[in-house]
């Protein structure tokens, strides 16, 4: 009875490191919202940041883990990191076409790309409730694309960029998948993070975006995004997944929508129209149905 018991308080605990999470990358739209920088500079501090401060501590306690990474797990570094680069630039740039409403929903679309994707390349099984939910997921997107467009048609544009965020990021967590297999959260977390924030220093070098010259509130806002959003928000995730099922960790990532609508309402004075409301929850209730289905 005792040992139930501090395994419900324990269990308990890591659900409200999980509900801190939320909060944190709750904050990431809005905060990149207040930045003037192009969006592969906020991308690139924000990344560079969050390597230099998981760098540390993977190096002193996890040392042992990078004496044993080999060229393959390189190489898929990164390739990985390259994905969650090109994640963070479309999804980064839709916040400047679109709503903080739009793009945060489409971008958690993720899950059903990441299922898509292992189906064809694993054979993994899709049940009939995750596929009821991934067609109600998708008819959502489409009515908010429809209303964007009707609204200014660089709103869809920023809709197709969150999108195409989401794919991105599928494809960084399938990679994920397998380096996560032999290495350390830590010590994943550092090797895509310094390959991602590498990939975007040679994109900006290649299209001759300067990198100084944005002044301290940009920087600021760009390392509240690397603690707050990266370590305090994704990097708790990634540390959840060795608590709880995966399914549970993609539902309460769904939290991140909602508090960064809400968030750009009270910080933004951004007000989603009737049709985005509607069309938000259509995703939002197919994403919960495709999570559960994929308890079955």
């Amino acid at each position: 009875m005792e040992r139930a018991c501090q395994n419900g308080v324990q269990l308990m605990k890591v659900y409200v490191i999980l509900l801190l999470g939320v909060v944190g990358i709750s904050f990431s739209a809005v905060l990149t919202r207040f930045s003037q920088a192009p969006a592969s500079i906020i991308a690139f501090y924000r990344l560079a940041f969050a390597f230099l401060l998981t760098l540390p501590y993977a190096l002193v306690f996890q040392r042992d883990h990078f004496k044993k990474l080999r060229g393959s797990h390189l190489l898929y570094g990164l390739v990985s990191g390259a994905f969650l680069a090109a994640h963070f630039l479309t999804w980064i740039k839709s916040l400047e076409l679109t709503t903080v409403a739009s793009s945060t929903v489409l971008v958690t679309l993720q899950p059903v790309y990441t299922m898509i994707i292992g189906y064809f390349l694993y054979r993994e099984k899709l049940s009939g409730l995750s596929l009821t939910g991934m067609l109600i997921a998708i008819s959502g997107s489409v009515i908010m694309g429809v209303s964007d467009f009707h609204v200014n048609r660089a709103h869809l544009a920023g809709d197709l960029l969150a999108l195409s965020g989401g794919f991105f990021a599928s494809i960084y967590i399938l990679i994920g998948r397998k380096l996560r297999a032999t290495m350390p959260a830590a010590t994943y977390c550092t090797l895509v993070y310094g390959a991602c924030s590498l990939v975007l220093l040679m994109f900006n070098l290649v299209f001759t975006v300067p990198l100084r010259g944005y002044g301290t509130t940009n920087l600021s806002l760009f390392l509240a995004l690397a603690i707050i959003c990266t370590l305090g928000g994704h990097s708790i995730f990634n540390w959840s997944l060795k608590h709880l099922e995966a399914v549970k960790v993609s539902t309460a990532c769904l939290g991140e929508p909602l508090g960064a609508t809400l968030l750009a309402f009270l910080l933004l004075q951004e007000v989603p129209g009737s049709l985005q409301l509607l069309s938000g929850a259509v995703i939002l209730a197919g994403l919960v149905l495709f999570l559960r289905g994929s308890l079955k």
